[in-house]
């Protein structure tokens, strides 16, 4: 039998709660009158090894849940000097999101790491007796963790930067075309690649108009090519409103635009365009 000591009733609650769900091998006690300390034995015929290792991934558990969260703030304050609220919130989550491998959001080459199976590792090597101080584990036993967490976090300060480099591309061409006399009131485009676009009328733009438009539009402000037949466009007629039709607004070159043009853009379905 192993006695598990916590120093935080939440803490607590989460090993309980989870070895409860989870586990196939362990017996579970938890008294009402001392309920910083948890009680757990293996069932009859499960093997030790397989038992610790249970109880590790409890621990990893509250870890994750508990301690993870504000380990990753003092790192960014510590370790990286930020302090502003808003930079810490961002790089914190973009962290949170690479460590539990967040396919939507990042791509899968940021996330060749096992750090929460290392967290899993070193609490099993640590269950060195039936005696167990979780508080004591995490103060003098996670330099690897930290080590590693250490450059997670730099992949996410380097996602962080590239996001705001983003947002303030976007603030650029969005006081451009404010500036900009618009050729065009509403402009209305089909998802492709590139996209095609027509005027208000119905007639499709060519590309012997496109292309004498861009040749009157500073592309280069934007590091943008003249082949370039997407965004450039956008630039060169600086639309009041624009229409999008298709059946992905998530796909990529969609959501640049939308985020351009915020509430003067709109997305519709292809049974939506017009012409």
């Amino acid at each position: 039998m192993w006695t598990i000591y916590f120093h935080n009733l939440k803490e607590a609650k989460t090993f309980y709660r989870y070895v409860q769900a989870k586990s196939l091998l362990l017996f579970v006690k938890w008294s009402p009158i001392d309920v910083l300390h948890i009680e757990v034995s293996k069932k009859r015929d499960a093997l030790t090894s397989e038992a610790v290792k249970e109880i590790a991934l409890g621990l990893a558990k509250v870890f994750v849940t508990h301690k993870e969260y504000q380990m990753i703030r003092t790192i960014l304050g510590e370790s990286y000097y930020f302090t502003e609220e808003h930079e810490v919130d961002r790089i914190t989550a973009i962290s949170l999101a690479i460590l539990n491998k967040d396919e939507d959001i990042y791509e899968a080459s940021i996330h060749k790491h096992e750090l929460h199976d290392t967290l899993q590792m070193i609490f099993y090597y640590n269950i060195e007796s039936t005696s167990i101080d979780f508080d004591s584990i995490v103060r003098f036993r996670m330099h690897l963790y930290q080590e590693h967490l250490i450059q997670i976090i730099g992949m996410a300060i380097d996602e962080f930067k590239r996001e705001e480099d983003y947002q303030l591309f976007l603030q650029s061409i969005r006081e451009f075309l404010q500036r900009r006399p618009p050729e065009i009131e509403t402009l209305h485009i089909l998802q492709g690649n590139p996209f095609i676009f027509y005027y208000e009328n119905g007639k499709r733009i060519s590309v012997k108009e496109m292309n004498e438009l861009l040749c009157h539009t500073p592309l280069y402000l934007f590091g943008l090519e003249s082949n370039e037949k997407n965004l450039s466009p956008f630039l060169a007629l600086a639309p009041k409103k624009v229409i999008i039709y298709g059946e992905d607004p998530t796909e990529a070159k969609t959501q640049n635009i939308l985020n351009i043009f915020e509430e003067n853009a709109k997305f519709s379905s292809l049974e939506a365009f017009p012409f």
